[in-house]
């Protein structure tokens, strides 16, 4: 009851942040009568909001999924190299061949999510199995510095390519229209009700793989659908918005605090926590510096570096 309670509350929550989203900005509507008005809410606001609810969700999915399967509580798309793997070759499409079709760059971010993730997954294992979460962590941050200086170094050949992704990669909800939010909604709902499917699985392979194949469980089977889930739902994530940090690997630590380890309980709270967080992040950079804004993804990351201090302090005093 508790937490049926608490999850109720979450949802109240969001429903919060959502108003306040499309209540407040650095341009006047709520308070002015007329079409202007009606214009800012409906065609710019109401747009960027629902696209900040699916991010939040799909990173927060993401993030619950992949510290389960990899038994690491730093594990995050963005610090396991899967945000920069999907941006790079996001940015390599659209300065190469002016991709602009929303499912096209989603299928290239699935591709360099994909190429990204099994890279790390190699170097943090060594090739003999899951490999340590220092290890994992390691070879993420190693991969994603260098994926990032090669997509700065592409840019800085094409202006017009620089101009064009400058925002999106500071990560932005700013400009999204509807008509992208509905070409990627059937990945994007295909990779929740993928989540959901999968956490009962997970949390048997919580026992140890031998316990899991034991009770009947197909562990590889279970571990590649899990990884291609969340590689999907960072793929949709960074295509909408951009490589958006720290929402993965801090949701799934509050999901955790408030409904406990168990996957099938916390994954719920990660669903309402991830929009939660992303879209009051996006409210509060529209009103820290007003009337400019600061992309979310700067917000995001303000807030999550300290949280990840204090996860590695709290983890050595253990």
């Amino acid at each position: 009851m508790n937490r049926g309670l608490a999850l109720a509350a979450g949802l109240g929550l969001v429903a919060l942040v959502t108003w306040a989203s499309l209540a407040l900005g650095t341009l006047a509507s709520a308070g002015d009568a007329g079409a202007y008005g009606t214009a800012v809410i409906w065609d710019l606001r109401w747009p960027r909001t629902l696209t900040g609810l699916a991010v939040g969700s799909a990173l927060g999915a993401a993030g619950c999924l992949l510290q389960t399967l990899t038994r690491n509580p730093l594990a995050d798309p963005s610090i396991l190299g899967v945000n920069a793997g999907a941006a790079f070759a996001i940015v390599g499409a659209v300065t190469l061949f002016r991709a602009a079709d929303p499912t096209v760059l989603f299928l290239v971010a699935l591709a360099g999510a994909a190429g990204a993730s099994t890279l790390v997954w190699v170097l943090g294992s060594g090739g003999r199995g899951d490999g340590s979460p220092v290890r994992l962590a390691l070879a993420g941050v190693v991969l994603t510095a260098l994926l990032g200086s090669w997509t700065s170094a592409v840019l800085l050949q094409d202006n017009q390519s620089l101009d064009t992704v400058r925002t999106w990669l500071a990560g932005s909800l700013a400009g999204r229209g509807l008509p992208l939010l509905g070409a990627l909604a059937p990945w994007w709902a295909a990779g929740l009700v993928a989540a959901l499917a999968l956490a009962r699985s997970l949390d048997v392979m919580g026992l140890g793989d031998e316990s899991a194949r034991a009770l009947g469980l197909r562990v590889t089977l279970v571990r590649q659908a899990t990884l291609a889930t969340v590689i999907g739902l960072t793929a949709v994530a960074v295509s909408l918005a951009g490589p958006i940090g720290f929402i993965g690997l801090a949701v799934p630590h509050l999901a955790r605090a408030l409904a406990g380890p168990n996957l099938t309980r916390n994954l719920p709270f990660g669903l309402v926590l991830g929009p939660l967080l992303l879209v009051g992040a996006d409210v509060v950079g529209r009103l820290v510096i007003a009337p400019s804004e600061v992309p979310v993804g700067i917000v995001t990351a303000a807030v999550g570096a300290p949280f990840l201090v204090a996860l590695a302090v709290r983890g050595r005093r253990r």
